[in-house]
């Protein structure tokens, strides 16, 4: 409900996700995405790129269940559609609608992330937050949650504004932080994983853990979403989660 003139209003849901600047759409309710779920999960963002599984995670109503064990989704990285050499001079977005069925001050490893322990960028996880930020020549700027909880949706919507150099984080419709990015030379060529133990934001991947929970729709954009655009994507998916 929405409190307008205090009067308590129903909140009516976008019958769209945003759609400007998408390059990446990956949605387990919609069957044009998970028609060929055994395999793959299809990208219905128009660009085609579709990811393959690998040890099977598997569909379940409207969303992936990712194991904890070996578990994960690979398609090729973004550098034909933002780049593979200093990508810190291009704007972007990632989005997620995700639940922990694992989340401890212990793991770490890869929501969605380009690149490995190196130069990387995307959402991971890390000793029970989840973290959105870039890691070019081995220094991290990145923005975290407080620590998540177990058996509870999450929206997550991390934004890299090439012109501000920010990095912001957005957790349902609150902006976490910011954080200003002062390294340049982020160069990755690595592709787009799913769910990846070694798909983390710098560090040893030494003792990573693979995902263990469940994801509905993961967004990628070429450009940084405002916060009216985190709104409206949070309120398109919200009912589906029970958020």
């Amino acid at each position: 409900m929405a409190v307008l003139g205090g009067l308590n209003l129903p909140i009516i849901a976008p019958k769209d996700c945003i759609r400007d600047g998408l390059i990446k759409y990956f949605d387990a309710g919609n069957y044009k995405s998970f028609e060929d779920m055994n395999t793959t999960w299809n990208d219905i963002s128009g660009q085609g790129d579709d990811a393959t599984a690998y040890s099977g995670p598997t569909h379940q109503n409207y969303y992936m269940l990712f194991d904890g064990t070996n578990d994960y989704f690979q398609a090729t990285g973004l550098s034909g559609d933002i780049a593979s050499t200093s990508i810190e001079n291009h704007s972007f977005s990632f989005e997620v609608w995700i639940w922990f069925d694992t989340i401890n001050g212990s793991e770490k490893g890869g929501i969605v992330t380009v690149g490995d322990f190196g130069d990387s960028y995307g959402i991971d996880q890390n000793n029970g937050v989840a973290r959105f930020g870039l890691r070019p020549a081995s220094s991290l700027h990145s923005v975290s949650t407080g620590s998540l909880s177990t058996d509870t949706w999450y929206h997550l919507l991390g934004t890299y504004e090439e012109a501000t150099n920010t990095v912001k984080f957005y957790q349902d419709t609150s902006l976490l932080g910011s954080s200003t990015v002062t390294t340049t030379g982020l160069n990755t060529s690595e592709s787009l994983r799913i769910g990846y133990y070694r798909g983390i934001l710098g560090g040893s991947s030494s003792g990573a853990d693979y995902f263990h929970g469940r994801m509905g729709e993961i967004r990628i954009y070429d450009r940084a979403l405002t916060i009216n655009e985190v709104y409206h994507n949070f309120n398109h998916g919200r009912s589906r989660y029970g958020v």
